[in-house]
């Protein structure tokens, strides 16, 4: 049986060998002139070639002004027979969420302020018109209570109720962009 030591370090040559490799080993602050001429070839290579920002025609790629909105507990709240409760004290009501997407499908025609409460807000776009966003992303509470927990024939309707109203569509009860629920 080989004993614990010799095992782990490969015996008394493979001690050896690896402080003859560890001790003749190169100084890090001594680069050769080889490894330097190598690491400089790489640098200017580095450099002459075109960069990321350039697409393969050799153009820079213009920067993209893309909006997004995003908006979270939308809270649909129909059951197969009317509200959950609290619903209508909560104003979480079919009425509201048509009022939320003709806000919604009305963006595009706004401007971005130049101030809130008079305070500048900084904006780069400032009282430029909004134009027609790339899509709408949901977040958090897309229902008020599930609305799909039991199987029942009148479950679901809240994520139904949902899908009516944030789903792109056309008409003044559909969302006219892309919706992505997050």
């Amino acid at each position: 049986m080989v004993p614990r030591a010799k095992r782990l370090h490969g015996g008394r040559a493979g001690s050896r060998m690896f402080n003859r490799v560890t001790m003749n080993r190169s100084s890090p602050a001594i680069v050769s002139r080889r490894t330097f001429i190598a690491r400089m070839g790489g640098l200017v290579a580095t450099c002459a070639l075109p960069r990321a920002a350039f697409g393969q025609t050799g153009k820079r790629i213009q920067p993209i002004d893309a909006t997004f909105l995003f908006i979270a507990d939308i809270h649909a709240c129909r059951m197969a027979s009317g509200l959950s409760p609290n619903c209508r004290q909560e104003g979480k009501t079919d009425a509201a969420l048509l009022r939320n997407v003709a806000a919604l499908n009305a963006i595009a025609d706004k401007r971005w302020p130049a101030e809130i409460n008079g305070v500048s807000t900084g904006l780069h776009s400032a009282g430029t018109r909004i134009g027609t966003p790339l899509g709408l992303v949901t977040g958090g509470d897309i229902t008020d209570d599930g609305g799909g927990q039991v199987t029942e024939p009148s479950e679901g309707t809240q994520l139904l109720q949902f899908s009516q109203r944030y789903q792109e569509g056309v008409g003044p009860d559909r969302v006219h962009i892309p919706v992505y629920v997050g």
